[in-house]
């Protein structure tokens, strides 16, 4: 439990940086630089996943899942928009990704996490 415990609270940590890098792509008319941190910190979501995802309970590996998929399929065309566009740090760097972000499963990781803390 505690293994679990510590990663959703990386899991979380991280999400909330993303989650606050992207009100800032949103509110500087979605620029590449903030296109270019997300990407990071997406990147460091998706390795903490694929190494440690595994030692989460079983009921909530579908919303791992979710999330990683998510990522995998937003990451790849991400380095494909970058790579054909070439765009410069102030340059508007927006595209289409049919896989979208899983608002439900994140909010269910946080609800299991809050349960293994009795934050509820």
């Amino acid at each position: 439990m505690k293994e679990t415990l510590l990663f959703l609270d990386e899991l979380d940590f991280l999400l909330k940086c993303a989650e606050d890098t992207y009100a800032l792509y949103l509110k500087n008319q979605k620029t590449f630089l903030f296109a270019k941190i997300l990407r990071r910190q997406n990147q460091e979501i998706r390795v903490l996943l694929r190494h440690n995802g595994f030692i989460a309970p079983e009921d909530i590996q579908p919303e791992i899942l979710a999330l990683f998929q998510h990522l995998n399929v937003w990451c790849e065309i991400w380095d494909h928009e970058c790579e054909a566009r070439n765009p410069a740090l102030g340059d508007e760097f927006v595209f289409e990704n049919a896989v979208n972000f899983p608002k439900d499963a994140v909010e269910s990781l946080r609800q299991h996490k809050a349960a293994l803390t009795g934050d509820h």
